[in-house]
C-alpha cells in the first residue's frame, strides 16, 4: 500500500508535541495515511512550504486534505480544539476551493464546479473572505 504523509500545522503551542507521525490505519476505518501534527505559529504559506519539505518513510508531506467526515473526526480527535492549517485554498479563483497539494491536488471541494460527492464542513458563515483576502 502506498502511504501518504498528511501534515497539519497547529496554530498554537498548547498541545504536547507528538513524537512521530500517527497512522490512520485501514483496519480502523482509515485511509492508511500518516498524519503529523506540527506545533508552530505560522501562516498558511509557511505551513504549506513546511509540509511539502517534510517526508516520512520515503513519502513526501502535504497539508492534510480532509475528504470525509471520518477523516475530519480522526483529525479532531488528534488536535482537540486547536486550530490547524489544511491544504485547501481559493487563491486561484475566489470562491472556488481546491486542494493545493497531496493526492487530491487540483480537485475542487467547495464552490462552483465542486462535485456533489465532495466533502466540506465549514463553520457557520464560512468561508467569508474576511479582511479582503482570506484564502
Amino acid at each position: 500500500m502506498h502511504r501518504q504523509l498528511a501534515m497539519l500545522f497547529l496554530a498554537t503551542t498548547a498541545l504536547p508535541a507528538l513524537s512521530a507521525p500517527v497512522l490512520w490505519d485501514v483496519s480502523a476505518g482509515g485511509n492508511g495515511h500518516y498524519y503529523d501534527f506540527v506545533q508552530a505559529s505560522v501562516d498558511w504559506d509557511t505551513a504549506l512550504a513546511g509540509a511539502v519539505a517534510a517526508s516520512h518513510l520515503g513519502q513526501n508531506g502535504y497539508l492534510a486534505t480532509v475528504t470525509s467526515a471520518a477523516e475530519q473526526a480522526f483529525i479532531f480527535t488528534a488536535v482537540s480544539s486547536q486550530l490547524a492549517w489544511i491544504g485547501g485554498s481559493d487563491r486561484e479563483t475566489e470562491g472556488v476551493w481546491k486542494w493545493i497539494d497531496g493526492p487530491e491536488a487540483g480537485q475542487i471541494f467547495f464552490g462552483p464546479g465542486a462535485p456533489s460527492s465532495a466533502y466540506s464542513n465549514w463553520g457557520a458563515a464560512e468561508p467569508n473572505n474576511c479582511c479582503s483576502g482570506e484564502n
